[in-house]
């Protein structure tokens, strides 16, 4: 039943319940009222009211709910896409070069997108054990002018790849320092500093 049906129901019952009312009203003023009878009319008037509440409660109160819902979040909003989701799940069904040529597509039509850049890179150093390919990914990448942190990013996973895939630590930490010197006296900076003295710790560079 929807929400109109039952206010005109609920209406039509408040009429009743009004003539109930005043009909019982009446009678009780009447000279040799029957109390019985009156008794009967508050009975009926009280039973109404409580089918109103009943009615209420179904169509009025959820369609409260849902106005206040459909406020804050409209549920009929497509939810939007990951774009990333294609390459995501080529991952997931161990197609790598699929993925790789998925995520390219995704940069292709972002070009700010770094995730894809990242993930493209991943893919060939951890997947398919070409870090190689991967650096080379995101060296081209960054021959180009990137926001500081994006560059940063860039920077930071070409680091991993020279470091834990190529064994490269002294490219990975003049990656770094490079990092620090372009953005001094930043996050990016501080963070450049720091993985470069774990490297001296663990490699003695």
């Amino acid at each position: 039943m929807r929400l109109f049906p039952r206010l005109i129901i609920l209406a039509a019952l408040g009429w009743l319940m009004f003539v109930l009312f005043a009909q019982a009203r009446e009678h009780n003023a009447m000279e040799n009222a029957d109390p019985t009878q009156t008794i009967v009319y508050f009975v009926l008037v009280v039973l109404v009211g409580v089918i109103m509440g009943g009615i209420a409660a179904m169509a009025i109160v959820p369609a409260i709910g849902d106005w206040v819902g459909q406020y804050f979040f409209s549920p009929n909003q497509e939810a939007e896409k990951d774009p990333h989701a294609e390459a995501m799940a080529k991952i997931a069904q161990g197609n790598f070069p699929g993925a790789i040529e998925a995520y390219r597509t995704i940069f292709d039509n972002d070009p700010s997108d770094t995730h894809a850049l990242c993930e493209m890179a991943k893919i060939y150093a951890e997947k398919m054990h070409d870090p190689q390919a991967g650096a080379e990914v995101l060296e081209t990448a960054l021959a180009n002018e990137w926001p500081a942190e994006q560059s940063a990013l860039l920077s930071n996973r070409l680091a991993d790849i020279y470091l834990n895939q190529m064994h490269d630590p002294a490219r990975a930490r003049a990656l770094l320092a490079a990092v620090a010197e372009s953005l001094p006296e930043t996050k990016y900076a501080a963070n450049a500093i720091h993985r470069m003295h774990e490297i001296d710790r663990s490699h003695g560079a």
